[in-house]
């Protein structure tokens, strides 16, 4: 169960920054997080990702978090 909330989460990130033409080094500028981390967070491999860093993630992409109502 937990690998397919982390794959929504992944996919909706993925799917969303590339809707609005933005590349993962320009995410992880504004998010204030490093390339790495958006890196492993769209492959599936980021865990136990803390609340305030992913809000600053979905916060740039304009996610709110009713969208992942999956989660």
């Amino acid at each position: 169960m937990a690998d397919r909330k982390l794959d929504h989460l992944a996919n909706l990130i993925r799917a969303k920054r590339k809707e609005i033409g933005m590349t993962q080094v320009t995410l992880a500028k504004y998010s204030g997080v490093s390339e790495r981390y958006i890196v492993m967070l769209e492959g599936r491999k980021r865990k136990g990702m803390s609340v305030q860093t992913l809000n600053r993630v979905l916060q740039c992409l304009d996610i709110k978090w009713a969208e992942l109502d999956m989660l």
